[in-house]
C-alpha cells in the first residue's frame, strides 16, 4: 500500500493445452488408440523435453497438469513439434491445436479506516493450429462415416 492509502497487487496464470484430434476415425464404432511422440523445445530452440500421448478419436493434455511441462522462469514460449503419430504401428494423420487462457488478476484496495478491496481478473483466450510439415504418409487417411 502506498502513502495515499491506495495500494495494488496483481497476480497472474496461463493454463496451455495440447488438442488432438485424429483423422483416421470409424464413426460410431471403437476405433483404435492413437499415439503421438512430442518434442518440446525452448524459445531459443534448446531442448527441453520429449514425452508422449496417446487417445482414442481425440485428446485434450494440459501442459502442466498431464504432461508435466514447466516453463523457464521468466519464459513463456516453447515450440512443440510432433515426431509422428500412429495406430496399430501405422502412420496416420492428426490435427493438432494449442490452446491458451491467461488468467490476470488486479487487486486494488482503497482508504485506511475501512478499506475497499476490489479484485479484477481479466482471461485472455487464444487458440492456433499446429502446422503440418508437408511429409506425406505412405498410407491413406481414411474416414469410415455412419
Amino acid at each position: 500500500m502506498n502513502g495515499n492509502g491506495h495500494g495494488s497487487s496483481s497476480g497472474s496464470r496461463i493454463d496451455t493445452r495440447l488438442t488432438f484430434l485424429t483423422l483416421n476415425a470409424v464413426s460410431k464404432r471403437p476405433n483404435p488408440q492413437t499415439f503421438v511422440d512430442l518434442d518440446f523445445t525452448k524459445s531459443n530452440e534448446d531442448h527441453l523435453t520429449s514425452t508422449s500421448v496417446n487417445f482414442f478419436c481425440w485428446g485434450e493434455f494440459f501442459l502442466n497438469d498431464d504432461l508435466a511441462i514447466t516453463f523457464d522462469p521468466g519464459s513463456t514460449k516453447l515450440l512443440v513439434q510432433s515426431t509422428h503419430a500412429m495406430q496399430n504401428g501405422t502412420d496416420v494423420n492428426v490435427m493438432g491445436l494449442v490452446e491458451t487462457v491467461e488468467h490476470n488478476t488486479n487487486t486494488i484496495s482503497v482508504g485506511t479506516a475501512a478499506p475497499l478491496t476490489l479484485s479484477i481478473t481479466v482471461d485472455k483466450e487464444y487458440t492456433y493450429p499446429l502446422f503440418n510439415n508437408s511429409t506425406p504418409l505412405t498410407t491413406p487417411t481414411t474416414f469410415y462415416p455412419f
